[in-house]
Formats: structure tokens, C-alpha cells, sequence
């Protein structure tokens, strides 16, 4: 089941979610970050040299708004997008429910001729998307407009001339306090939206800086193992085990460890087993060191 994501004029959309999509005339199309980072790559570099439009079922022709951006997020390829008037109204009015972006899995760059890899050449609104994961577009009326409209129509009220009777004052007093709760009813709904949003916002950081913290303290314990393979005392990569707080910290110490004296450990012609955990090897090295039976 496609999901709903509303919208205003400009906004940010997934265009191309991360996933696989059968299809009979592509087969099997996996949509990987590899493959979105190469389009942004190329954007970036200004291919294809026209600015990205949006069209209508891959037709071409006239734009119904623009992409302003790309960038890769964790669940897909995001744009900027910026909707002229018709476009805006075509989903506004139902007319078009989806979206559907359009590549070129290695493109011919028209400046040099070489092939470049996959490119974003823009996406159009449909209502068959290829892609089974696009979410529903759904533009959503601004407060700006809601405001706007209740001035109108207060404008309208008061503009009505003295001779007006007291029955039609009441009437229109009435439709205005009616307008009045609406918008009230129409602010708090998007301040409580505003408010989930950015809850859900938080989550999926913390879940982010989680999985980020989980994976480095995984690359870590490679990185160590890895030098004591090498023949470094497991006592000296514990110690700078405290510092090594970045990637760019494995590089730094790579080239101190690679210039650092090395232990050997085969001790009396007996190999120290591979399979035993870190601190009995940190045993074994110091035995070894020191004198002593492995």
C-alpha cells in the first residue's frame, strides 16, 4: 500500500526510492545508494547541462515545476522540487497522484561524449509509477492561504452597506465566527502535524547516530584485531584504543603502528592459536615478552 506525503508548493519529495523494481521491459532494477550517489555526482557536475523539469507521464514538453536539489537520504533520492501553478492545481485536483523518476543508466555526456554512468534527466507526475514504493502526493493548503481567505471574507462582511438588515448581519456574524473556529481547528491540526513531525524527525536521528556509533565501534574492533595479527602488543592497541574516536584516527595511527617494533608471536617454534580471544592473546604477547610458558 503506497503511502500519503503532503506537500506545499516547494517541498522536498523521494523521487526514487532505495529497493528493487520488476518491471517486463527492464527486468530487475535495483535502486542502491551506489547508484543515487552517481546521479547527485553527476547533477552536481551539471549533467545533463539543462535544468531538471517536471513533466507529465514522460512526455516531455511543457514544465509543471522544477528541481531546485538533490540530495541521498537513507531511504531514497530527494528533491527539491518547486511546482509552478499547474502543476500545483493538477494535484490539488486529484488529477496526478504520483511521481516517477526518469534516468539514464550511463549517460553520454553532451559536452565531452563520454559515458558518465546513471544520470537524472528530471521525473514526471503519473498516475501508474513504475516504482511500487513512491509515496501519494497530496499538496496541502497553507495557513498563508487559510489567513488570507478569513481576511477576504471579513473584508467582504464589513463591506456590505449600513442599510443592510439585522437579520442578514446576524447571518454573516454568524458564518464569520464559523470561519473563525474553522481556522483555529485548521492551525492546532497543523501545529499537532508539525509537532509529530518533528518527533519522528528526533527518532530517526537518535536511530541514526546509533547505527552510526554501532558500525564505527564494529570497524574498530576489525582495525585492532587487525594490528595485532600484525605483531602490536594487544596492551598498546587497548591504550590507543581511547583516542581512536574517528575514521580519520585509523588513518593517523596506521602510520605509527606500521613504523612501531613488532612482536613475534611464535614463541619456541609453537604458533599462538587465532581462535582464542583478545585478552588471552594479550596474555600469550606478554608471556612471550617477558619469559614464561604460552
Amino acid at each position: 500500500m503506497l503511502n500519503t506525503v503532503e506537500l506545499s508548493d516547494t517541498a522536498w519529495i523521494n523521487i526514487l526510492p532505495i529497493g528493487v523494481i520488476y518491471d517486463r521491459r527492464y527486468g530487475k532494477v535495483v535502486v542502491d545508494k551506489a547508484l543515487i550517489d552517481k546521479m547527485i555526482s553527476n547533477y552536481k557536475a551539471g549533467i545533463p547541462a539543462y535544468q531538471l523539469s517536471v513533466d507529465l507521464d514522460h512526455e516531455g514538453g511543457k514544465a509543471y515545476g522544477w528541481i531546485k536539489g538533490l540530495e541521498t537520504r537513507d531511504d531514497g533520492l530527494y528533491a527539491l522540487v518547486e511546482f509552478n501553478q499547474d502543476g500545483s492545481n493538477l494535484i490539488k485536483e486529484g488529477e496526478y497522484k504520483y511521481v516517477s523518476a526518469e534516468w539514464d543508466t550511463n549517460y553520454l555526456d553532451k559536452r565531452t561524449g563520454k559515458e558518465v554512468g546513471a544520470t537524472l534527466l528530471g521525473f514526471a507526475l503519473t498516475n501508474r509509477p513504475a516504482h511500487p514504493e513512491v509515496e501519494e502526493l497530496k499538496l496541502m493548503e497553507s495557513v498563508k492561504e487559510k489567513v488570507l481567505a478569513f481576511a477576504e471574507s471579513l473584508k467582504n462582511i464589513f463591506s456590505v452597506p449600513k442599510a443592510i438588515n439585522e437579520q442578514t448581519e446576524s447571518s454573516k456574524l454568524s458564518e464569520v465566527k464559523g470561519m473563525d473556529e474553522e481556522v483555529k481547528k485548521q492551525l492546532v491540526d497543523l501545529s499537532e502535524a508539525n509537532k509529530a513531525l518533528s518527533e519522528k524527525i528526533d527518532i530517526l536521528l537518535k536511530e541514526r547516530k546509533e547505527l552510526s556509533e554501532r558500525l564505527f565501534e564494529e570497524r574498530k574492533q576489525a582495525w585492532k584485531k587487525e594490528w595485532i595479527g600484525k605483531g602490536i602488543a594487544p596492551a598498546m592497541i587497548d591504550k590507543i584504543d581511547k583516542v581512536v574516536l574517528s575514521e580519520d584516527d585509523f588513518k593517523k595511527f596506521d602510520e605509527i603502528l606500521e613504523n612501531s617494533p613488532k612482536i613475534d608471536l611464535t614463541v619456541k617454534g609453537t604458533e599462538i592459536p587465532h581462535d582464542v580471544s583478545d585478552a588471552q592473546r594479550a596474555e600469550n604477547v606478554a608471556k612471550a615478552i617477558f619469559g614464561g610458558e604460552i
